[in-house]
Order: structure tokens, then C-alpha cells, then sequence
């Protein structure tokens, strides 16, 4: 009963400070090093999504990590609950790269819905309901991932944006539309002039709600 002397008592509580978790969204093309940076932490449980860890067995060892190999949505939620709620070591959950999981759950939602069309014939339309069901377990993983008490590192492939006449705009990530604004990080891996750099690395101060961009140039090899 939140009555107290014939009046509501109010749940809120003043903010206490908490250690904040590193939430990290990395993106860029193909060969950049993208799963090389992420297996450097150390205590990782990585979910690898398209066997890009298969040449790194020595540094993910050394680094105390461990590996699950799967695509399938359902099995890294199972998992993502697991993490939050049995004891454990690790310290740092990578997904790398996202981009499997999403087309993976387009999949699984287009298996669904052909399976109760009347029409067999021909690629359907499935509409908004079919893309609400996608987003709606898509976003699930994502609320499970970040609930975590732990650092999240995701990477994602890279692809073109195209405007009128298939005239090239530039490049994003490979993922649901949004996705990097969930994260406080969010750098994009490219080449210049042969060499490895981080570009245009977007931080989100979520405590006092500033947004900064900024340019950050560092050489790799």
C-alpha cells in the first residue's frame, strides 16, 4: 500500500553517481581490423557472428576470453540473459559484427511470414507488420545487451547510401536504422593514405545531455 497518512508516497529517489560501462558501436569497411581492436580486451565474452576470430585462438586466450559462434537471434538473447543473471567473469560482451544478427532476424520474421501466405509463387510484401515484428525482436536483444553490467562492443559491416539516380552519398553502417545512437561511442574505422585511422568518433555525454563530434586521426601501422 503507497498510502501514507492518506496520501501517496513518491518512489523517486535522489541520483546517486554509478561507474558507467563502456558502450561502444565500431563500424567500417572490411580488413580494417575492426575484430582485431575489439579481442584486445581482456575477460571478453565475444559472440562471433561470421567466424572472424578463427586466426585469433592465441590473443583471445591470452586475453582470458572465450568464444560462441551463432547468428541466430534467439540463441544471443538466451545467452545475453544468461550473462546478466549467473555469476561470472567476464567483463566485456563483443558482437562482432551485428550485421549477421539483423539479417539473421530478417530471416527468421520472413520464414514466418511466408509460411502463413496463401500465395506461394512469387516474393511477397509483407509490410509494416512484418517489419514491426523485425524491429520489435531486434530491439529485445538490444535492451538485454545494454542492461548489462558490463562493457559492449559491436561491430558492423559497412554500406553505401544512395540518393536520387543512384548517385553514391557517403557510407553508414550495416544494421538497423538508429542503432548508433543507443551507444555513448560510436567510431568509424578507414584507410588513409594506406594506413589505419579512426574517423569521426561521435561521444554521447548522456549525464548532462551534450553531444560532441570530433575528428580523431590516429595511425595504426
Amino acid at each position: 500500500n503507497r498510502r501514507i497518512g492518506g496520501s501517496m508516497a513518491l518512489k523517486a529517489k535522489k541520483p546517486e553517481v554509478i561507474e558507467k560501462r563502456l558502450k561502444m558501436f565500431v563500424y567500417g569497411p572490411a580488413g580494417i581490423g575492426k575484430t582485431t581492436a575489439c579481442i584486445q580486451f581482456p575477460n571478453a565474452y565475444i559472440i562471433d557472428t561470421e567466424k572472424g576470430t578463427d586466426f585469433y585462438a592465441d590473443t583471445i586466450s591470452k586475453a582470458n576470453s572465450v568464444v560462441l559462434k551463432t547468428v541466430n537471434i534467439d540463441d544471443i538473447k538466451e545467452e545475453l540473459k544468461a550473462l546478466a543473471t549467473e555469476k561470472h567473469q567476464y567483463q566485456t560482451l563483443i558482437l562482432d559484427p551485428v550485421t549477421q544478427v539483423y539479417n539473421n532476424c530478417q530471416e527468421k520474421w520472413s520464414r514466418r511470414f511466408e509460411s502463413t501466405q496463401e500465395d506461394k509463387s512469387g516474393i511477397a510484401d509483407f509490410g509494416m507488420r512484418y517489419w514491426g515484428k523485425v524491429k520489435g525482436d531486434f530491439k529485445g536483444m538490444e535492451r538485454l545487451m545494454l542492461a548489462l553490467d558490463m562493457n559492449v562492443i559491436v561491430t558492423s559491416h559497412q554500406k553505401d547510401v544512395y540518393g536520387q539516380n543512384f548517385t553514391k552519398l557517403g557510407t553508414t553502417f550495416d544494421s538497423i536504422k538508429g542503432e548508433d545512437y543507443l551507444f555513448d561511442f560510436a567510431p568509424y574505422r578507414n584507410w588513409m593514405r594506406k594506413k589505419q585511422v579512426h574517423l569521426n568518433l561521435l561521444t554521447r555525454d548522456k549525464m548532462k545531455n551534450k553531444f560532441k563530434k570530433f575528428m580523431v586521426i590516429d595511425e595504426i601501422g
